[in-house]
């Protein structure tokens, strides 16, 4: 039986190396971010699968993985941003 693993976020050096670690281990590996151009770029072969989704959007990512089932889902997504809690506003919160 064939285990898919979702990764989102899986552009950038840590998405690469997440996707190609769950391959290594026999997962079927859908990696999602974005910008499909950039993870063709990034990823080259890491995953069997490549979705575009913009996961700040809930109506896009339900249509996205629509009927998938996946044993690991495994969440890269997101920023960082460099701030004490005082200096964090509401906005910069949600945004991350």
């Amino acid at each position: 039986m064939t285990r898919t693993a979702i990764v989102v976020g899986a552009g950038g050096d840590a998405g690469r190396a997440i996707c190609l670690a769950l391959s290594g281990r026999g997962f079927h590996v859908v990696g999602a971010a974005r910008d499909r151009a950039r993870l063709d770029a990034e990823l080259d072969g890491a995953a069997a699968e490549l979705v575009e989704v913009d996961l700040a959007l809930p109506d896009a990512v339900a249509r996205a993985f629509e009927g998938r089932e996946a044993v690991a889902l495994i969440y890269n997504a997101g920023r960082i941003d460099l701030a004490t809690l005082a200096e964090t506003t509401p906005e910069a919160f949600e945004a991350s």
